[in-house]
């Protein structure tokens, strides 16, 4: 029997998701985990397996914790296995089979418009700064990773203002209270 394995970039940092590498390298785990149960004394390919931190003797280390027989191939994986944003599929005798681990979907956003409406387990990267208030509201749907300022209004004036704004319109409201305040808009 053949099993292939493909995409999983073992000690692979995520652009803009430095802060969760843990819980994306768990997720690898759980694949290993899973095909381990499955196919137990089978020897398994790898394809893609090293990530951008990847020692050779550390992923080789790693490996041989879940399987006894296995071989790391040079090229293009002909099946996706990762669990980040995507369902992870092995390919065994030529057929690709799903995994029952659970996927993480990252998503990084650059204004409002770009949050998704879907929930689940996906992180969201928010690279804007938002108001506590935002982050709470969007906490509830997602894992975030955000900078969240402290705009709470301070006084009636603040308050007034602060409320006339659109309710969405965080660095509006962000933009405002720094400049009643006096503080520092750039920098």
């Amino acid at each position: 029997m053949e099993v292939i394995v493909g995409n999983l970039q073992l000690y692979h940092i995520q652009t803009g998701f430095s802060e969760i590498y843990k819980q994306i390298h768990d997720a690898n785990i759980s694949v290993l985990g899973e095909v381990s149960k499955l196919y137990p004394d089978t020897h398994i390919i790898f394809y893609e397996v090293y990530g951008d931190l990847a020692l050779l003797h550390e992923t080789d280390n790693l490996l041989s914790t879940f399987f006894k027989s296995f071989e790391i191939v040079e090229g293009k994986s002909p099946v996706n296995s990762s669990p980040i944003n995507n369902k992870p599929k092995i390919r065994a005798d030529k057929k690709e089979v799903p995994l029952s681990v659970s996927s993480l979907s990252l998503v990084s956003v650059d204004d409002p418009d770009g949050i998704p409406d879907t929930s689940g387990e996906t992180i969201l990267k928010i690279n804007y700064p938002v108001t506590r208030d935002v982050f709470h509201q969007l906490n509830e749907k997602f894992t975030v990773i955000a900078d969240v300022v402290d705009c709470d209004p301070e006084n009636l004036l603040e308050k007034q203002l602060y409320d006339r704004i659109n309710k969405l319109d965080t660095l509006s409201k962000i933009l405002l209270i720094k400049v009643l305040r006096g503080d520092a808009i750039c920098g």
